[in-house]
């Protein structure tokens, strides 16, 4: 097969399981404090592509997992959400891995926390309520610790599956 059409069948596949794992996790009821919290699971998935297929692929299925759950579940305010929050996920990521300091789970870390830190500064942007911003420090920490976790087991699977079929 040429290498051209198994990257973008690669790339696909890596989308899908994204987008899976988006819709799975806001099927599972979880008690957190602030409405709305998730793992972010679907960063396994996106790391995974930074780490095997490089950063730019792993912006590419990213954003193709915003704009397909947005069309097939969402509507314009989530889209805003989604997009603030990869924004400044990927942003704060590409910016920190140019210092070669940061570990997979680092870098996850400080994603996780931007994510929630975009998402908030959408809320208080559509709302006019700035009071939302109260719940950051809890958002924060949240992300940092789902950050690390989806980091390491990122780099877990990157590890253990085979290269060749990536």
């Amino acid at each position: 097969m040429n290498i051209r059409y198994r990257r973008a069948a690669q790339l696909a596949a890596l989308t899908a399981l994204a987008a899976i794992l988006s819709y799975v996790e806001a099927m599972i009821p979880m008690s957190f404090p602030v409405a709305g919290m998730k793992c972010g699971l679907a960063n396994v998935a996106v790391l995974f592509t930074w780490q095997r297929m490089g950063k730019g692929q792993a912006v590419v299925v990213s954003v193709a997992r915003v704009l397909l759950l947005f069309l097939l579940f969402g509507n314009p305010v989530s889209l805003l959400f989604s997009i603030g929050g990869a924004a400044c996920s990927l942003l704060t990521m590409l910016a920190l891995e140019r210092t070669h300091l940061f570990s997979c789970a680092g870098l996850s870390a400080a994603g996780g926390a931007a994510h929630n830190i975009g998402q908030v500064a959408v809320a208080c942007a559509v709302t006019g309520v700035r009071q939302i911003a109260a719940v950051l420090p809890a958002l924060v920490l949240f992300g940092t610790l789902c950050g690390i976790a989806t980091g390491m087991l990122a780099s877990v699977l990157v590890r253990r599956l085979p290269k060749h079929q990536l």
